[in-house]
């Protein structure tokens, strides 16, 4: 592929200029929210002179360069995100980018997830496998019979003083063991730089590019080991159980190298914490927030080296450096009322990527330059939408019957009063807090229909502090059940949602939690709508062993099995008297097709009502467009006979 430039307009069909503008009709085409998002990612050069971008475009994910002033872009790669897809992209250099692919593999018996490490010349030409063999293709991908680690994409350190090579941590040794590599940008060529300690998973260097600390992981347990700088030996400083208030998760070093960063528990949430390795039973609390988790990789100052914050990924960096703190209050004032984050800097530090969000906005990329004082849009994440197709939400918390508060987020219907409308209670899985800053293509589009959406952080689920979520590990059906059926009488009792007009719809456990809601308050749901859900614990805690701990599987789910039959769906069948959506993908591998199968088969010898729809080569995350679309309309149909809006 060469350099070639082309224009947006050319290739893409699209002007980026105005679409977020256009008027919005009631309801919208089920296509626009469907929709891949235009913009899945981008980053900006060490230079500030261009962007990398991963749009997807009907139904592909595209890799381009441009520069922040003109559509002329650069293609690098494509992936048809079924068979394969860009998973993350990062400068090198300035004259090359770091690729991080996906796709699913046969390992044995059994499909599972597999990740390449790509090296592209910002410039055009064939990107590369940095674990490159005779028998790969240009994604990495090997012949049967030929190992190659499963997972390549685990980078250590980029190595900003030698601008063509990084450390990567690749299992060549011994499977799930990776040693340490230097890996060539331009050749493909590795080099040693330590040997797998067995039960060791990850490592973390210094900012002086020494290796300093690893993770060993074995029957349940966490350790963490160090080494002094002038040391070769690695000394134990942690050792706690993996499911544990104890936790002390490695982030990354700052300018000391005796100083290391970590995640840790204050109070009833995960904070930041620096802590001197030869005191490692004394630490300094850095960040804390008071009702969530500080979740993300350690971000450092371009000018400084030094640590300044936390970036979730795809989610709003958090900073304690008071530089950043002022720079960030300037933006948010700029952008009222929009939730404002940072992506990254030039390595001045003179230009910068901002990503911006909030109602009328799914998402905006904007390029800044401090030096001119000038902010200007370069993308929009979902230019299908216009500003009235976007509605937001707004936060919300309800009394529990044990009393406690349940907090979670509400979306509603334009143009209409907020009074007996059609429900959707929309429980999100056990690691994830609705919040109303972030926008949700599911809540959106279901309010466009006329529904009125309430998204449960019920709890067991992000937000409410490591011993709540302890307490409801064992408790899938009970606790974090009755939190979702309060909720939908909450909407009832607030005169929101009419009663007998609600349908409980979820994901992957929100699938599970729709369809026990179900189950459990059959007077009070017209329906339920489960994607990828969870329906035989016992199956899960079987599968699951394949690939984790069996202690840490233990503590997470139980085995009991029994209790696991008892607390799933497919041993619920006969209480369900409503309407079932089943809809699962044929290579889910997170959680497994049998878990459709198997609810089909239950509902069918109950005799009850439901509709299953497989989706071939369908996966866990939507990551196809065919299949998100799909989804949707099936969704869309089924909901108009049960819950019909008027």
């Amino acid at each position: 592929m060469g350099a070639r430039m082309l224009s947006y307009s050319s290739l893409l069909g699209l002007c980026l200029c105005g679409c977020i503008a256009a008027a919005a009709s009631a309801p919208l085409p089920v296509e626009n929210y469907a929709a891949l998002p235009y913009v899945q990612s981008m980053a900006l050069s060490p230079d500030g002179a261009r962007l990398a971008i991963v749009h997807n475009l009907d139904g592909m994910s595209v890799l381009v360069v441009r520069r922040p002033e003109d559509e002329q872009f650069v293609p690098l790669l494509t992936g048809d995100n079924e068979r394969g897809n860009i998973g993350w992209i990062r400068w090198a250099n300035t004259e090359r980018l770091l690729v991080g692919t996906r796709y699913t593999a046969l390992r044995g018996t059994t499909f599972g997830l597999e990740t390449r490490l790509l090296s592209a010349p910002a410039g055009g030409g064939d990107p590369r496998s940095l674990l490159r063999d005779k028998e790969e293709d240009r994604w990495g991908r090997g012949d049967k019979g030929t190992y190659i680690p499963q997972f390549q994409d685990q980078i250590i350190d980029m190595l900003p003083d030698d601008r063509n090579q990084v450390l990567v941590a690749w299992d060549l040794e011994e499977v799930h063991s990776p040693g340490v590599y230097r890996a060539n940008l331009s050749n493909s060529r590795r080099r040693l730089v330590h040997r797998h300690v067995a039960g060791y998973s990850e490592w973390f260097t210094d900012r002086q590019h020494r290796l300093r600390v690893g993770v060993e992981r074995q029957q349940g347990q966490v350790i963490i080991h160090a080494r002094a700088v002038d040391s070769d030996q690695f000394r134990p400083l942690w050792r706690y159980p993996a499911v544990s208030r104890e936790v002390v998760e490695p982030l990354g070093f700052g300018v000391n190298p005796n100083v290391m960063y970590v995640r840790a528990y204050h109070e009833e949430h995960l904070a930041v914490f620096k802590v001197a390795l030869d005191q490692p039973d004394r630490r300094e609390l850095v960040l804390a927030l008071p009702d969530r988790n500080v979740e993300g990789r350690l971000v450092h100052s371009q000018l400084t080296g030094e640590a300044v914050g936390v970036l979730p990924p795809g989610g709003r960096m958090v900073t304690w450096d008071p530089q950043y703190l002022a720079f960030t209050a300037a933006l948010e004032r700029a952008f009222s009322g929009q939730r404002v984050s940072l992506v990254g800097f030039s390595r001045d530090e003179q230009r910068y990527l901002l990503f911006t969000s909030g109602p009328g906005n799914p998402g905006t990329y904007y390029f800044g330059d401090r030096k001119a004082r000038t902010v200007s849009p370069v993308a929009y994440r979902y230019p299908s939408l216009p500003e009235a197709g976007v509605l937001g939400s707004q936060p919300m918390s309800y009394a529990a019957r044990d009393g406690s508060t349940v907090r979670g987020a509400l979306t509603l219907p334009a143009g209409v009063e907020a009074k007996g409308l059609p429900a959707i209670v929309f429980p999100q899985g056990p690691s994830t807090a609705s919040t109303t800053e972030v926008f949700d293509y599911w809540s959106e589009f279901f309010a466009n229909r006329g529904y009125a959406v309430l998204k449960v952080n019920f709890h067991g689920s992000a937000g409410y502090g490591v011993d709540t979520l302890r307490g409801s590990i064992h408790d899938w059906d009970r606790t974090m059940q009755d939190d979702v059926v309060d909720g939908a009488r909450w909407l009832v009792e607030q005169g929101v949602a009419e009663p007998g007009r609600l349908c409980l719809v979820g994901a992957s456990y929100g699938g599970y939690a729709a369809l026990m809601g179900a189950a459990q308050a059959p007077d009070l749901f017209r329906c339920a709508v489960s994607f990828a859900g969870v329906t035989d614990l016992v199956d899960l805690v079987d599968y699951a062993n394949r690939f984790d701990d069996d202690e840490v599987v233990r503590a997470l789910v139980g085995n009991d099995t029994a209790q696991l039959r008892n607390d799933s769906p497919v041993g619920q069948a006969e209480k369900l008297q409503v309407p079932v959506l089943l809809v699962h993908g044929s290579d889910d591998r997170v959680v497994r097709v049998h878990h459709g199968r198997a609810m089909r088969r239950a509902l069918e010898a109950a005799q009850k009502p439901h509709r299953y729809v497989e989706q071939p080569g369908g996966d866990h995350l939507l990551s196809s467009q065919a299949q998100r679309l799909e989804l949707f309309r099936e969704m869309q149909a089924f909901l108009a006979e049960p819950l019909p809006v008027r």
